[in-house]
């Protein structure tokens, strides 16, 4: 009887063993598949090195295109989310099929640092990669001679103004022309004044030709000495004019 039984209870054993090893089988078909379908693709989103506040910027996501375990292709969800006042707010997403690409526009108004972030399938948000926003509409002055004898002006304006009143002083010289309309002679006609309203940004450019006042016993003549904006001097350097030869 005790044999019997011993017997009867190495049958059940042998039969569990089989029953457990074919459910294993049948997990790891099931993760290998669930794997493939979620697996995670290179992907990278990319952007300009400098940006500038209140202009457009194009951000770019690249990615694989995602597939099944049979090899047909899935869409991919694309979102990129901006980091605003302490939170994650989406500002583009869409589900795309076929391509390995997408790029879509956005302006930054402020010049700052902006957390982004992005995700380019149904699984985690990637790293927030920083992007640096500046101001690129400084005020701004320069000034150079040409070879043909000529000089361009190049103002860009820093902020927005009303009526402001540009001056140009050509110190020793006859304008002849390149300013335009809006500058009229001023005074004993050592200098050209124009009042007029100013955008941030704007950028106004004069290539002016001058004769030179060659008088006395001067060597040279300074034909530009200045350039202000409200009266204040745009130049680099106080010292700096253009001067030709007088012989």
């Amino acid at each position: 009887m005790k044999k019997i039984i011993y017997l009867f209870v190495l049958a059940i054993g042998f039969t569990s063993c089989s029953v457990e090893s074919i459910d294993s089988g049948e997990n790891l078909e099931t993760a290998d598949a669930s794997a493939k379908l979620n697996a995670t693709y290179t992907s990278s989103m990319t952007f300009l090195e400098e940006v500038c506040a209140g202009e457009e910027t194009e951000i770019t996501v690249d990615f694989e295109q995602r597939t099944n375990p049979q090899g047909k292709n899935l869409s991919t969800n694309i979102k990129v989310d901006l980091y605003i006042d302490g939170e994650w707010v989406e500002i583009y997403q869409e589900n795309l099929n076929n391509v390995t690409t997408t790029s879509f526009n956005y302006t930054f108004e402020e010049a700052t640092d902006y957390s982004l972030r992005y995700s380019a399938e149904n699984g985690p948000w990637n790293d927030p990669q920083i992007l640096t926003v500046k101001d690129c509409c400084t005020e701004s002055f320069t000034y150079v001679a040409n070879a043909d004898g000529t000089y361009t002006f190049t103002y860009t304006a820093g902020e927005d103004m009303v009526n402001a009143e540009l001056v140009f002083t050509f110190a020793q010289a006859s304008y002849i022309s390149g300013l335009g309309d809006d500058f009229s002679q001023n005074g004993e006609g050592q200098t050209y004044k124009a009042v007029m309203d100013l955008e941030k940004c704007e950028v106004l450019e004069y290539i002016v030709e001058l004769d030179p006042k060659c008088s006395g016993n001067s060597e040279t003549s300074n034909v530009w000495t200045d350039f202000t904006v409200n009266k204040i001097s745009q130049k680099a350097d106080e010292e700096d004019k253009f001067t030709v030869s007088c012989s």
